[in-house]
């Protein structure tokens, strides 16, 4: 399905008339959404496993681990722990059909049991860790810990040429005079992406998101040019503030989400960022700031773009695990969350947090059941005026960086169907198809498992896990804001000349 990046007849008429060339120019800049897949391939049948739920004493056990672990494991110990891991797994991993079912897992399980029966003498608990790791690093879930961290670390990055600008001429690229032939043996039509000059234009680099190389080359009709590509590396937020806002020399709203979260001594309320809702309503356009920020409470993110747009993201589906082992995890995690000092918000009467949603250990035992959850499903009686055709009338240029990740890319995915909202930066975290889930530790080398109770379905993810959401305005993080604030003064600010 096409979507427009920019621009409609009602939005053109916001910039001024000596920009509106340029405007339209990057309107007609397109990009495709993924293409859709049925939430019902991913839902398990729990009732033709062979793998038996861990007990309610074993799984208090491992929420509450009270003996200390060991140093050097044994193949017993570490048998142990890959069958708790496995079964873990099985009743209470959301996303595990997502990464092929029961079968795919059991496979890895089994390499696994095959590398501890190989071992001749105890094993640090360290190399066991590393290589649960390795056993799992086809799932690119960026919400599942296992150990140190996620057990998929992506290769690929936004590389590109620095100061090199090239131009369209009818459908050929040029750089300088000379027209482009190809890049690295492609079409050059895959190496160029539009960018946004420090002096606010829209240009076109040679850069793409791709695996780290020594050099490019670039073949023009008169030469064969080696070129160095850079990665922009790291984040470049303005600020460590759950929220903030400020404004461009042209007086266009900048608002900052360092956090989706409110915690107990933050200076910021959720009304206070809720509240920037009218701000970007009243405003010409306004830059809306991800970088860094890694998510948080995304109940927060429906209730900001519900009030926004008038209706709430509604492609989502959620599968989930109701089960002795979520249960008894999830409730864990209530009392985690609270220490932490996290204000626990529902936004909806009918809606609780997802960290929190239905999950009770007082309720075990239960027979294992599945959850899905469609927008229908959840908002068919909800008291809340839902508009029946959502608009997000104000320019919205939404800045992301390879920090922007789980509840803020949520709200990428959430307005970049919409003709006006603009993705500019370097692909996202690729946090996108679960939730943050339960943390446990495995009971011999007290391993640390964040395991993510729901597949969140979004046709837009599809894909995605692991590798982020491309931008439609590719920009070095530093340099984002600075060259975003001279487009919109330039384009929307109502004092341009």
């Amino acid at each position: 399905m096409k979507r427009l990046l920019l621009g409609s007849t009602i939005l053109l008429v916001t910039a001024c008339s000596g920009e509106q060339d340029d405007y339209e120019e990057l309107a007609e800049l397109a990009g495709e959404t993924p293409e859709d897949h049925d939430p019902a391939n991913y839902v398990p049948d729990l009732e033709e496993t062979e793998l038996e739920e861990l007990s309610i004493s074993e799984l208090q056990q491992l929420a509450n681990p009270i003996t200390p672990p060991s140093n050097q494991l044994s193949q017993e110990e570490m048998r142990e722990d890959a069958d708790t891991l496995l079964r873990l797994f099985r009743y209470g991993y959301g996303p595990m059909e997502y990464y092929g079912g029961e079968d795919v897992f059991l496979e890895h399980h089994s390499e696994l049991i095959d590398w501890i029966e190989e071992a001749e003498t105890d094993i640090s608990a360290r190399n066991f860790m590393n290589r649960v790791k390795e056993t799992y690093a086809f799932v690119t879930d960026q919400h599942l810990f296992l150990g140190s961290g996620v057990p998929f670390e992506r290769e690929e990055g936004f590389y590109y040429i620095e100061d090199v600008f090239v131009n369209q001429d009818n459908d050929e690229w040029f750089l300088e005079d000379a027209q482009i032939l190809s890049i690295n043996g492609d079409n050059p039509d895959e190496w160029i992406v539009p960018h946004i000059s420090e002096e606010g234009k829209l240009e076109h680099i040679i850069g793409r998101s791709t695996a780290a190389a020594d050099s490019w080359q670039v073949e023009t009709e008169d030469e064969t040019l080696d070129v160095t590509a850079v990665r922009p590396l790291g984040t470049a937020s303005p600020s460590t503030d759950t929220f903030a806002e400020s404004m461009t020399e042209g007086e266009i709203p900048i608002i900052r989400f360092g956090s989706m979260t409110v915690y107990d001594d933050d200076d910021v309320s959720y009304d206070d960022m809720l509240d920037s809702v009218q701000t970007v309503e009243e405003a010409d356009a306004a830059i809306i700031d991800l970088r860094g920020n890694r998510g948080g409470l995304g109940i927060f993110v429906t209730r900001w773009v519900h009030d926004l747009t008038g209706s709430p993201p509604a492609e989502s589906t959620e599968v989930g695990l109701k089960t002795n082992t979520n249960h008894i995890l999830l409730s864990n995690m209530r009392d985690i969350y609270e220490e932490e000092g996290m204000e626990v918000v529902t936004f909806y009467d009918h809606i609780e947090p997802e960290m929190f949603r239905g999950f009770d250990a007082s309720e075990v035992p239960v027979e294992p059941d599945i959850d899905v959850t469609s927008f229908d499903d959840q908002w068919e009686e909800a008291e809340e005026p839902i508009a029946e055709e959502p608009q997000l009338n104000t320019p919205l240029y939404i800045l992301v960086d390879e920090e922007t990740g789980s509840a803020s890319e949520y709200m990428v995915m959430s307005l970049q169907s919409f003709e006006n909202a603009h993705i500019i930066g370097v692909p996202t975290m690729g946090a996108l198809i679960s939730d943050a889930g339960s943390y446990v530790q495995l009971p011999n080398s007290h391993m640390p498992v964040q395991m993510p109770a729901f597949l969140l379905w979004n046709p837009d993810a599809y894909g995605r896990e692991g590798f982020g959401l491309e931008p439609d305005i590719w920009i070095a993080p530093a340099d984002a804001l600075e060259n975003v604030s001279a487009w919109v003064d330039r384009v929307h600010a109502s004092d341009t000349p």
